[in-house]
């Protein structure tokens, strides 16, 4: 619906057709025979590929295959003007549009992006792309988005390359990414009012209704290489990751090795110890990591501090 129009495009084996977009007449859903006097039309649209989805609102935004479109009503004798507003990018199917408030999120054949209305910029471009796409069944072309407006939150449900529907999401305020996880879903609804979702398997299994309440999926961060002695090793005895939470399970292990090119030795996961919060781990080299595994209540992992003092050269 855009304004006191329906836009509709057509999904048709022939490709002249599928470059078409036409609305009825103004205000009346039942006439869509082309006529400047009911301002009922069609256009057809030269660049972009097929038209895959129409987004309604005060104009219209249309993704093709690669190219974005606006629609501006300019009344009699034109009905609308069309603007190729983005060349290049567009939508990966016609599942993969959703709408956010004024902004318009979408996955391309390059990853995921948000449409302001003017112009769109990447989200997942060295981030989750490459997980992404290597797990994505790209011929089923089969992914649905869902938004959790209450907590700022675009679940990406998705078929990959083993048949299995899995999950990214993304939060839209901090601008971070998580998944993929495994779930049985092929579409979801959200209950903002009571942070519920209703998720709706395939055929032949049983739809679900949840809150959002429950334990966070048990977390595992290996941090970047570091060399704490520009001129040397340094040891290290012990890690502390900073986690907030309801007394989470939290262990470290400590990745060591003096050369970028060696392998990278790890101490076993040993537990925090409760009073101060640090992983009594211990090694001696030139470049240390840290791989950290947390279970049970948290809420965030913020940081990581390192108990390290330097050594001579090797």
């Amino acid at each position: 619906v855009v304004r006191d129009f329906i836009m509709v495009a057509q999904d048709q084996a022939d490709a002249a057709a599928q470059k078409v977009v036409k609305w009825c007449a103004l205000g009346d859903p039942t006439d869509w025979v082309p006529s400047v006097t009911t301002q009922a039309g069609a256009q057809i649209l030269q660049s972009g590929g097929k038209v895959l989805r129409i987004i309604g609102g005060e104009y219209a935004t249309i993704f093709c295959e690669r190219s974005i479109w606006r629609a501006t009503y300019v009344g009699t004798p034109l009905i609308w003007q069309f603007d190729e507003v983005e060349k290049g990018r567009g939508a990966f199917d016609d599942s993969c549009v959703i709408r956010i408030g004024e902004l318009i999120y979408f996955l391309d054949a390059k990853g995921f992006f948000v449409f302001d209305g003017t112009n769109s910029k990447p989200i997942s471009s060295e981030r989750i792309n490459q997980t992404f796409f290597n797990d994505f069944a790209r011929s089923n072309r089969r992914i649905i988005p869902a938004a959790d407006e209450k907590n700022n939150q675009l679940y990406w449900w998705y078929l990959n390359n083993s048949a299995q529907w899995r999950c990214m999401v993304y939060n839209w305020v901090t601008n971070r990414w998580t998944g993929p996880t495994d779930v049985n879903a092929t579409w979801a609804m959200f209950d903002d009012e009571k942070d519920a979702i209703s998720i709706f398997p395939e055929a032949g299994l049983p739809s679900r209704y949840g809150t959002l309440t429950g334990l966070p999926v048990d977390a595992l961060i290996e941090t970047a290489e570091e060399s704490p002695n520009e001129k040397g090793q340094a040891i290290v005895n012990g890690v502390r990751p900073v986690v907030d939470g309801n007394a989470p399970v939290v262990q470290a292990a400590l990745g060591s090795r003096d050369s970028t090119s060696g392998p990278v030795v790890w101490t076993p996961d040993t537990l925090i110890n409760p009073d101060g919060g640090w992983s009594d781990v211990s090694a001696q080299a030139r470049y240390h990591r840290s791989l950290i595994k947390v279970a049970g209540d948290f809420t965030d992992i913020s940081g990581l501090e390192y108990d390290w003092r330097p050594t001579g050269a090797r």
